[in-house]
């Protein structure tokens, strides 16, 4: 349009616009585009977009996606700089921030999550002992294959976020590394009596290999002493297995199942002498 006159531009902005033809125009007249178009593509960075309405209309939905993705951004920025803040508060107990989110499932029936940090620290600094009266009531319930995006470990808590879908804000909560697996079937993975005894202090193997228990009654098994509200297994009574190692105050043992599998359960539920009939 540089090298047209008013009159001759008006007759060429009548012409598009009657036209019954599909017409691209290319033009840095700006006003030229109002007058003629009702779409407008944008090539931006190799990739082509396009936008209902003209140059004008274009420009003001553009102007907002920018003020969109600039709140999205500072958004952003603020939410690693607090998950940056709380992994390091709770990097002085014994947390340790994976390097990339890991999705863990729960292999128990149903486990309950806890958004209770005070009471944890106060667990992992005790070694995972008892407290006397601990507020230590669940936020929420997890059901058997849930998946849980995991971001920080300690030896036996684990850390996952969940994201509010209308709000989109991150909380952070804990669970009991016993009732997580990396299996996607929920199926708990089986744990050596090595990597059990590591991470339940106070418990020692037996010196002698192969001493059979029964079970007196019905018994639940975990696969760990620190929780028991959330069994892995239960056996009936009169079932055989092999102990492998006991608990500093005699309360707890570790057993091995016929099938290989090790647990955890309340040593006064075993007797060394089998049922009768």
């Amino acid at each position: 349009t540089n090298h047209l006159d008013i009159e001759n531009i008006e007759w060429l902005e009548k012409f598009i616009r009657q036209s019954t033809k599909t017409v691209i125009v290319i033009s840095h007249d700006r006003f030229f585009l109002c007058k003629t178009t009702n779409k407008t593509l944008e090539i931006e960075n190799g990739h082509g977009k396009l936008y209902d309405g003209n140059y004008d209309v274009y420009a003001e939905k553009k102007k907002k996606e920018r003020e969109v993705l600039a709140h999205q951004y500072k958004n952003q920025q603020k939410e690693i700089a607090r998950l940056e803040g709380v992994i390091e508060q709770w990097a002085s107990i014994g947390f340790e921030k994976l390097e990339a989110p890991v999705t863990m499932y729960i292999c128990t029936e149903s486990c309950w999550i806890r958004n209770t940090p005070e009471v944890i620290a106060q667990y992992i600094k005790q070694g995972d002992k008892e407290i006397e009266n601990p507020d230590f009531n669940g936020v929420g319930n997890r059901v058997k294959k849930d998946a849980l995006n995991v971001v920080a470990l300690a030896p036996e808590w684990a850390i996952f976020t969940i994201t509010d879908k209308e709000t989109n804000e991150v909380g952070y909560y804990f669970v009991h590394r016993s009732v997580l697996t990396t299996n996607a079937s929920g199926e708990p993975a089986p744990l050596s009596l090595e990597e059990l005894l590591a991470s339940n202090p106070g418990f020692t193997a037996c010196e002698t290999e192969g001493k059979k228990l029964y079970a007196t009654a019905s018994v639940n098994c975990y696969v760990s002493a620190k929780t028991s509200d959330n069994p892995a297994a239960v056996l009936t009574a009169g079932t055989q297995v092999t102990l492998a190692a006991t608990s500093e105050l005699g309360n707890w043992y570790i057993i091995k199942t016929a099938d290989g599998v090790y647990y955890f359960v309340g040593a006064q539920l075993f007797s060394e002498t089998a049922p009768q009939g």
